[in-house]
């Protein structure tokens, strides 16, 4: 189960150009000042693969495609920086139900995923997509110092509470008091902005 490509030596090359360099000879065979050869020629693109852009065939990426679209990993992305701005970093597992969880809302079937669950590899990709984003690094307790409450960062804290409660009936609302709750994280990965 390889995850990164290599090239072997001798093989095909595949996109040994810039996006730079495709537009150009793109721009200049649309506008005839060029011909497929004269371009093949000039930026050293074969003729097929300038055929295939200005007809819009085959313009996905080589290899797998992703399996959810730019805009659903962009706002899983949202929420965890979202749960980790509540000093929620997300695990995993976590990372991963939350997936499943979006998938069985939107009435999803993804056939690369078994029961709609997201695997070991999907995540380590997804994770490599993001890594500006989202940074993997150990739990630790807090210091004492940062640990300390104050008077603004209750009040905030219940600010936050009022706006997300809105619209949710008290029945749906259970207090944990506490109970099962650990205070050290020990060292497990946690995803985190």
């Amino acid at each position: 189960m390889p995850n990164k490509y290599e090239r072997i030596p001798g093989r095909r090359t595949y996109i040994n150009y810039s996006d730079e360099t495709l537009q150009q000879a793109l721009d200049e065979v649309r506008q005839k000042k060029l011909s497929y050869r004269e371009a093949y020629q000039k930026y050293g693109l074969s003729i097929s693969t300038l055929s295939r852009k200005i007809n819009k065939k085959n313009v996905n990426k080589y290899g797998g495609q992703n399996v959810l679209t730019p805009l659903e990993e962009k706002c899983i992305v949202y929420a965890i920086l979202y749960a980790s701005d509540w000093d929620f970093p997300f695990e995993k597992d976590d990372v991963k139900n939350l997936v499943k969880s979006y998938l069985d809302r939107a009435g999803k079937n993804l056939k690369p995923f078994k029961n709609n669950l997201p695997g070991e590899v999907w995540y380590k990709n997804f994770i490599q997509r993001h890594n500006k984003a989202l940074k993997i690094r150990l739990g630790e307790d807090i210091k004492c110092s940062r640990a300390a409450v104050s008077r603004t960062v209750v009040n905030e804290y219940l600010d936050n509470l009022e706006i997300f409660l809105l619209g949710i009936p008290p029945q749906n609302i259970i207090n944990y008091d506490e109970t099962n709750f650990v205070d050290d994280p020990g060292k497990k990965n946690l995803e985190t902005c």
